[in-house]
């Protein structure tokens, strides 16, 4: 069973801006998070974890490469 977060920081018009990345096997939940507190404040989605990608609608293509990248950090040395 694979179950890893990450969180994504990033500035959007000029504001501190946060969302919080799960995967548990397959599945990737988003939702924002406060930037300083790191609690969840609204959901963004749900999506597929396919082949190292997240699949489905809700995010920027920013977003979604960001949060694939640190997902895909987090799982380097993962046990298969």
């Amino acid at each position: 069973m694979v179950d890893v977060g990450v969180l994504y920081r990033y500035s959007w018009g000029g504001q501190p801006r946060a969302m919080h990345a799960r995967l548990v096997d397959d599945i990737v939940t988003v939702n924002e998070a406060d930037p300083v507190t790191c609690e969840h404040t609204d959901p963004v989605g749900v999506f597929q974890w396919v082949d190292g990608a997240l699949v489905g609608d809700g995010l920027s293509e920013t977003r979604r490469q960001a949060i694939t990248a640190l997902l895909t950090a987090a799982l380097q040395g993962w046990p298969s």
